[in-house]
């Protein structure tokens, strides 16, 4: 089965000049259809078709608070030749290269990297933000608690404070203590929201700081749907999640190094999740 692009954002423009590259793109997969004789579901059509009827005024209702600016920032191309399909979409710079199986995993208490899709090398490592954020809720207390305190943090400080006007838990530093390694805990919520910590380099001590916010109820939890990091005050990440959705069945898989290369997304196996 041969499928079409569906959209950047709800709405469509003619003059818009990343519509026209959908548009061409979406011939593109036309074409392959017809020359190989595949079914073709043809969503580009499909989603103009339910603008014209739904959407008259074209109102954009995309990616996030700020559709203009979040979109095309991943393509998945399915039956499409990356060679062919790049020159015709054309996507802004830095985003116009193919996923070449470069990545990590974090797994267990282990950081496995990739290069090409093979495993290239792995060591003892932990991600505090993956503890301090997820793992927290579902593994028993001791084991937090003797991570984190393994990782620097001296779990017998506890302070308060504010942030971003919401009283905090701040654990790892006495009140006024800016440079210790600390975590900060939403006092009501009991949401992890801040991380600080001053890392040694060949060039200095530098003060990196990662942050949760922006956090929105799904089902029955709470996502931050921004994260940023600061290294010396600069910000220097910045992911921002939408469209979240809860309660979707992942395979431990995905998390296995060893089948990597080989296993099926739940995305692919199950579209319409």
């Amino acid at each position: 089965i041969q499928c079409t692009c569906t959209c950047r954002i709800e709405g469509y423009a003619a003059d818009n000049a990343m519509d026209q590259k959908l548009d061409a793109l979406a011939e593109v997969a036309r074409g392959i259809a017809k020359e190989k004789n595949l079914p073709l579901v043809d969503l580009r059509k499909a989603f103009r078709d339910y603008w014209k009827e739904h959407n008259p005024e074209n109102k954009p209702k995309g990616f996030g608070e700020q559709p203009e600016k979040y979109h095309s920032d991943a393509i998945f191309l399915m039956g499409i030749d990356a060679a062919e399909a790049m020159p015709v979409f054309d996507p802004r710079e830095g985003v116009d290269n193919v996923w070449g199986g470069d990545g990590v995993i974090y797994s267990g208490d282990s950081l496995y990297s990739f290069a090409n899709r093979k495993l290239a090398n792995s060591r003892a490592q932990m991600n505090e933000l993956l503890i301090l954020g997820f793992d927290v809720y579902t593994q028993p207390v001791e084991r937090t608690i003797d991570i984190l305190r393994r990782r620097g943090i001296d779990m017998s400080k506890v302070s308060r404070a504010t942030w971003e006007t919401r009283p905090v838990f701040v654990v790892g530093a006495d009140a006024g203590d800016s440079t210790s390694k600390q975590f900060w805990i939403d006092a009501e919520r009991l949401l992890f929201v801040r991380l600080v910590e001053t890392v040694k380099t060949p060039n200095g001590s530098r003060r990196d700081e990662y942050r949760f916010q922006r956090y929105v109820p799904h089902g029955q939890s709470w996502i931050a749907e921004e994260v940023t990091g600061l290294r010396d005050g600069k910000p220097s990440l910045r992911e921002v999640y939408a469209n979240v959705r809860v309660d979707v069945p992942i395979d431990d898989a995905l998390f296995d190094p060893a089948q990597l290369a080989t296993h099926t997304p739940w995305y692919k196996r199950n579209p319409a999740q």
